[in-house]
């Protein structure tokens, strides 16, 4: 089957004047992701977690994901991630939320072998950054 096109669409960045973003695509988390709340709260009801889990955040960049997840569940989280800048801002965004009891953050390089014992977590997050990952087939 051919499909044609009679006219081809064009967006001008004036347009996204009357774009209503949260309205139209939930909440955001802030990060550079189009995933939104409602999504990662999904992803979060999938793993069916509880307070008592510990949780790894893979890739946690500044580190809402993994606040949202203690903040929502109760569980631990620890969050990767091989920016240092990264790790920094969200640890004071640990902090500053009241949950640096329950999330902790590291530097380090997920593409790596990790500093943690086997059965050390329950779940494995990795949001927006799996294809980041350099040698992925070896990794998984």
């Amino acid at each position: 089957m051919v499909v044609r096109f009679e006219r081809r669409q064009t967006f001008k960045p004036e347009d996204a004047s009357h774009f209503n973003f949260p309205a139209s695509l939930g909440l955001h988390l802030g990060q550079s992701s189009w995933t939104s709340t409602s999504d990662y709260d999904r992803s979060f009801d999938w793993l069916d977690l509880t307070p008592d889990a510990s949780v790894l955040d893979i890739a946690c960049g500044g580190g809402a994901p993994a606040l949202r997840l203690a903040h929502r569940v109760g569980c631990s989280v620890t969050g990767i991630d091989n920016n240092a800048q990264a790790v920094a801002n969200a640890t004071a965004l640990a902090r500053d939320h009241g949950l640096s009891d329950k999330v902790q953050f590291e530097y380090a390089d997920a593409s790596q072998f990790l500093p943690f014992p086997d059965g050390t977590f329950q779940a494995v997050v990795c949001f927006d950054a799996i294809v980041h990952l350099p040698d992925r087939p070896r990794i998984f």
